[in-house]
């Protein structure tokens, strides 16, 4: 069973062709994949929170702007939220990852 959250996967079959079970299955998934990205979406204003006030302007964010930059509407903001900031992982100097 694939665990990604991914948009991009497409499944040819109509779906008056799938069984129940992949159907439920289908169902779960996205259900579980908008859980995560809910707790990603609320880890990441608990974070930026705890910033301080110089933080948040190197950054070009301002306190009262959290908020909507995390869950605004795509294309309405020229700064938007990344989904999928959990999945990546940071490279040090060395090109490890860490």
């Amino acid at each position: 069973m694939d665990t990604s959250c991914s948009s991009t996967s497409v499944n040819i079959e109509p779906v008056h062709q799938l069984s129940v079970a992949k159907r439920m299955l289908r169902a779960l998934s996205a259900m579980w994949c908008g859980h995560i990205t809910w707790q990603a979406k609320r880890a990441t204003i608990a974070v930026l929170h705890e910033l301080d006030e110089r933080t948040l302007k190197d950054i070009g964010l301002d306190r009262s702007e959290i908020e909507s930059v995390v869950l605004g509407a795509t294309g309405e903001r020229l700064r938007t939220y990344d989904d999928k900031w959990w999945r990546t992982r940071s490279v040090g100097r060395s090109g490890n990852t860490m």
